[in-house]
């Protein structure tokens, strides 16, 4: 992990360095451009409020909006790190043990961590949000678990663990709301969604049971979830929102049932650079096989996570 935060750090660093302009003056030259709006009545015609003394400043949309929406795309592209813990139950063969590791381990850990990472495409266009995000999760080291057996006693799970998540999503702006009478802040941007979500977890594991006795596995299970969700994003001013989204999905199509949720804070630091932090969760009931091949990831997984959103 210590090496992904390392290489995280560095993109994000060089970055930034391209996308800031070389002066605080230049930086207000060019938020000035892109915040023009001739005259009140083009405001009304935006917002459908009451035209104000002063136009609405809205630096943070796209320079071509609101003359253009249906030919303008916004790009966003998002990568961060996440610390999840672990809680619920797992069946490797044939044997059952609750797992309970909280995101605080993770930095006992770090020299077992060889990744741990999330990213995200972002397109918005006029009032349609297209993504495609994915996480990777690789405990390069086996990590003992403790766990407890249905008796009671106790079973080592020695495990490698690769964790993989994609998930694929449309979705579509269905109503904008300002909470001020004659200003452009705060407003919700509130978007439904439907996607899917595709899991692949691979394990390499030896299981030691009450007995002592051992069985190594080495298997790859992976499934398909569709779900639906809801997101909405408070733009607090021009450069600091607070983001909340949630999903269901599954529907024993590949999971029992699985949901999602996220809740962050963004701040636009330059034109084309933001930093997000927040809390993320995912749970997961899924089953597969029986008897000795019987597979069972009940978990949930949450835990805080941190990153940077490059804008285009």
């Amino acid at each position: 992990m210590a090496r992904s935060l390392t290489a995280l750090l560095s993109v994000a660093t060089v970055l930034a360095v391209v996308a800031t302009p070389a002066s605080a003056d230049a930086f207000d030259d060019e938020y000035a451009a892109m915040r023009t709006v001739p005259g009140a009545d083009r405001d009304f015609e935006r917002t459908g409020l009451a035209p104000c003394a002063t136009p609405c400043p809205d630096p943070c949309r796209h320079p071509c909006e609101p003359a253009c929406p249906p030919k303008c795309w916004d790009w966003r592209v998002g990568l961060w790190m996440w610390l999840p813990g672990m809680d619920g139950t797992t069946v490797l063969g044939g044997q059952e043990a609750d797992v309970d590791f909280d995101w605080t381990d993770w930095f006992d850990n770090l020299d077992k961590v060889d990744f741990v990472l999330q990213a995200s495409v972002t397109a918005h266009y006029a009032k349609w949000t297209f993504e495609v995000a994915g996480l990777r999760m690789v405990l390069g080291d086996s990590v003992p678990l403790d766990a407890v057996g249905p008796t009671g006693a106790p079973i080592t799970l020695d495990a490698e663990l690769t964790m993989v998540a994609l998930k694929g999503l449309v979705g579509y702006d269905v109503a904008t709301t300002y909470l001020s009478a004659c200003s452009c802040w705060p407003k919700i941007t509130w978007t439904p969604y439907v996607g899917a979500r595709y899991y692949s977890i691979g394990v390499d594991a030896n299981l030691a049971g009450p007995n002592r006795q051992v069985r190594a596995l080495d298997e790859t299970y992976d499934w398909i979830d569709p779900m639906v969700g809801f997101r909405a994003r408070c733009d607090l001013d021009p450069c600091w929102s607070v983001i909340f989204e949630g999903d269901v999905g599954g529907f024993g199509v590949g999971s029992d049932l699985s949901w999602h949720f996220l809740g962050g804070v963004e701040w636009r630091a330059t034109r084309w650079l933001a930093v997000q932090a927040g809390w993320n969760g995912l749970d997961v009931d899924y089953e597969d096989g029986s008897g000795a091949d019987r597979f069972v990831f009940d978990m949930e997984l949450s835990g805080p996570y941190v990153g940077f959103v490059f804008l285009f």
